[in-house]
């Protein structure tokens, strides 16, 4: 059965995941935890990783600082979503977080789609998908803000690949 701990005011700093992604908070097998006013910073492997039908609340939290960088897999510096994980996030701030490929702040894959409102998105890197990279993933973003973010190849504020079917984007802003 999934475990839903809550976590308020709670800080995830220079952690190291092993063989998975997040060094920060790892979840799994529809764990869904309530993850309020927390502070991810310097985790190397990423700040979260949410896997197979994750649907954490994650609101006020910062993501700053966090790093993966495994050869092939660096994917989601702030965070990473896979197979179907669904996370809301609201009013979160994403800065500085690098991948070593794609998603310098979120990554989105395989039947996952995150709710992302009122947050920010600046100073993020990666090859591709500089601040948010989605492949066969259906995000919303609302009222959110993408300023520096940096991507090799393509994509600094969002690289979609033209499999991601249903990304809606509403009242963002993407400059600088």
């Amino acid at each position: 059965e999934a475990c839903s701990p809550t976590f308020i005011n709670c800080t995830f700093i220079d952690n190291v995941g092993g063989s998975e992604w997040g060094g920060g908070m790892a979840n799994f097998q529809g764990a869904s935890p309530v993850v309020t006013r927390c502070a991810f910073a310097d985790n190397l492997q990423g700040g979260m990783l949410n896997h197979l039908l994750c649907a954490p609340e994650i609101s006020e939290c910062s993501f700053t600082g966090n790093i993966v960088s495994r050869q092939g897999e660096g994917d989601g510096g702030g965070m990473v979503n896979l197979v179907g994980s669904s996370p809301h996030v609201s009013r979160c701030v994403f800065d500085s977080n690098q991948a070593q490929v794609r998603g310098g702040a979120i990554a989105n894959f395989y039947g996952s789609s995150p709710a992302v409102e009122n947050c920010i998105f600046l100073n993020n890197t990666a090859v591709s998908g500089g601040a948010v990279y989605n492949y066969d993933a259906a995000p919303t973003f609302t009222n959110c803000t993408f300023t520096r973010n940096v991507a090799e190849f393509g994509g600094g504020g969002l690289y979609n690949l033209d499999i991601a079917t249903g990304l809606r984007i509403t009242n963002c802003i993407l400059w600088g």
